[in-house]
């Protein structure tokens, strides 16, 4: 059996590490991904998926990505049933990521802090850092 997802997409908001009651950290984000087809009004539709990653993985997502990051998430889907107080079941997915590749970071504009002297040459573009790709070996389930 086979229980593996990957999903390219962008970080639709800035995510926030927590840590548990046993000191393990967590990140949760919000992968915005978009339909490779359009919608009968000629538009693409995007899907929202809740991803979380754990221990060292989440600490370097939380440091590393914000709003608007692309990455690509592999990692696996996790079914959770709830019931409410008034007896309404629901059923929430989750994708524990398992590895995320850093495809474009968001570039943080230099602030008017910093002056730039006169006769510099600016590059127009900064390259990007390579691809980075955090694997986790041990997931807490």
């Amino acid at each position: 059996m086979l229980n593996q997802i990957t999903l390219i997409g962008r970080i639709a908001k800035d995510p926030v590490m927590q840590t548990t009651d046993k000191g393990i950290s967590v990140t949760r984000l919000t992968l915005a991904v978009r339909r490779p087809f359009r919608n009968n009004d000629g538009n693409y539709d995007t899907d929202f998926f809740n991803c979380t990653a754990w221990k060292k993985l989440a600490e370097t997502s939380a440091d590393y990505c914000s709003k608007g990051s692309l990455v690509c998430v592999q990692g696996r889907l996790s079914t959770r049933n709830y019931e409410t107080t008034d007896n309404k079941k629901l059923t929430m997915n989750d994708i524990i990521a398992e590895t995320i590749t850093f495809l474009q970071l968001k570039r943080v504009q230099p602030t008017e802090a910093t002056p730039i002297p006169n006769n510099t040459v600016v590059a127009a573009s900064a390259t990007p850092p390579p691809p980075a790709t955090i694997r986790t070996e041990d997931l807490p389930f």
